[in-house]
């Protein structure tokens, strides 16, 4: 009875262990099933996480062949540019020279033609004087009382015949004047187109044109003679001239000419502008105002740069400076004028922006 016992204990005991045993698997199966989970949610996440870093590389990459191709569009730009500068400078420095042999070229025919002018004025007051005198021609032509030629015939026959190598005759000595008139239309002309491709500007040019026309009205009206065309060509502006010239004006200040290395030049004040006229080669003008520098004044004078593009304006040391150039042919009205519309021109725009 006691074996049956301890079997039925051992059976007991037996299931109990195997029900631990059970309950354990169960325990552990269920603990895999919570980290088979996890693991498969760190799967998960690691699977996003290497496609994001993926397409991170992806456009890294994308952008940095673009930023490749910017920067050898840049170097290519870059490299365009420095052509364009040393072409542009091998261009400025040619036409330096083109305009230094150009203004001498004018300089040496104006010369020319000066010492021309002077040859005709004096072979045309050779001829007044012996025209005055009654003997033109009396070394060439021997009168004697028993061949006498009257005075009418003898002026006729002068006009058509040649006296002596140091004369010339009237219509040939015409000739040379309608020449030589022609030839100083032309150099004025050249001039005017020179200093128009210089600064850019053609109001001096336009007064040459002006004043070759008025010669040509002279002429028709009965000048043609070499000190008509003396009086023509030395009309040229002058320090002094200006001077007198504005002593008149009661809007300006009085004058004070000045000498210098450089050319004279005529200081003179109206209003708030100084204008200083200096007579160097080529002549230019400068107006200045007391301005102290500021945003607005520089966008202001960056409006007038395009507004008067052949003139320069310039803001330094509290001082607006506006500078131009000028012809010595042209007339004291017109570049009085032309000062004071500049002038003017900057305190209109300033008074718009406010000061």
């Amino acid at each position: 009875m006691e074996e049956v016992l301890k079997t039925e204990d051992s059976f007991d005991r037996m299931r109990a262990i195997f029900a631990e045993r059970e309950k354990e698997y169960n325990a552990r199966e269920e603990e895999f099933k919570q980290r088979r989970a996890t693991f498969t949610a760190l799967e998960e996440k690691l699977r996003r996480e290497k496609e994001d870093i993926v397409s991170r590389e992806n456009e890294l990459k994308s952008r940095e062949t673009e930023l490749g191709l910017r920067l050898d569009e840049l170097e290519k730009k870059r490299t365009e540019v420095l052509e364009m500068e040393e072409r542009l400078k091998k261009e400025r420095t040619a036409f330096d020279a083109e305009k230094s042999n150009a203004y001498l070229n004018v300089k040496l025919a104006q010369e020319e033609l000066q010492n021309e002018m002077m040859k005709v004025k004096r072979q045309s007051e050779q001829l007044e004087f012996q025209k005055e005198m009654g003997n033109i021609g009396v070394e060439v032509i021997h009168v004697n009382t028993d061949d006498y030629i009257p005075k009418e015939d003898l002026k006729n026959y002068i006009l058509r015949s040649e006296v002596e190598e140091r004369y010339i005759l009237k219509t040939e000595h015409e000739k040379e004047v309608d020449q030589l008139k022609e030839i100083n239309q032309n150099l004025q002309k050249a001039k005017a187109e020179l200093f128009r491709k210089m600064f850019g500007g053609d109001s001096g040019a336009k007064e040459t044109i002006n004043e070759e026309t008025q010669s040509s009205a002279d002429k028709e009206t009965g000048g043609g003679e070499a000190t008509d065309i003396i009086s023509e060509t030395a009309r040229d502006l002058t320090a002094e001239s200006l001077k007198d010239a504005l002593l008149e004006r009661t809007d300006y200040n009085a004058p004070r000419v000045r000498h210098a290395d450089k050319g004279d030049l005529v200081e003179v004040k109206k209003g708030e502008a100084t204008c200083c006229f200096v007579f160097d080669e080529p002549p230019y003008f400068d107006i200045t105002f007391q301005r102290k520098e500021s945003k607005r004044l520089l966008a202001l004078l960056e409006k007038l740069r395009v507004m008067y593009p052949d003139v320069t304006f310039t803001s330094e040391n509290g001082e607006v400076r506006i500078t131009g150039y000028f012809m010595r042919s042209i007339s004291v009205s017109s570049l009085l004028k032309e000062v004071e519309e500049i002038s003017d021109g900057f305190l209109e725009q300033e008074e718009r922006h406010g000061r």
